[in-house]
């Protein structure tokens, strides 16, 4: 009987804090993992130093994948409540990564945390 192993890779990356009031929110990935989870940490300060739960308000989730650079496209599942912890989660060679935040009550900065994996 042969035995095999299966290594799963996997990837971090986050972005700088970012101002809410500043706009959009983009990261670049690496599109080598097709397996993508993405989810944000909301602060009241620049340092992000104090987490807080917004009282209402999403954070829309679109991506620009490797064989659809040229424009963002939405996920299923791509709407975060900001009074909910969740993440959105997807499938494809991603290259960048935007949030757009709506009517976010509560907080004023919001870090994006994104994992890929390879399986």
């Amino acid at each position: 009987m042969k035995r095999y192993t299966y290594r799963i890779l996997y990837l971090e990356k986050s972005s700088p804090v970012h101002l809410i009031s500043g706009g959009d929110l983009t990261l670049t990935i690496d599109p080598t993992y097709p397996h993508n989870y993405a989810g944000i940490v909301w602060y009241n300060d620049a340092a992000g130093a104090t987490p807080v739960t917004p009282t209402s308000g999403t954070a829309d989730i679109t991506v620009k994948t490797a064989n659809q650079s040229q424009g963002f496209q939405t996920i299923t599942g791509g709407t975060i409540q900001a009074d909910t912890v969740s993440q959105a989660d997807w499938s494809g060679n991603t290259e960048e990564v935007n949030v757009e935040f709506t009517t976010i009550v509560g907080a004023t900065y919001a870090q994006l945390f994104w994992t890929g994996n390879s399986s």
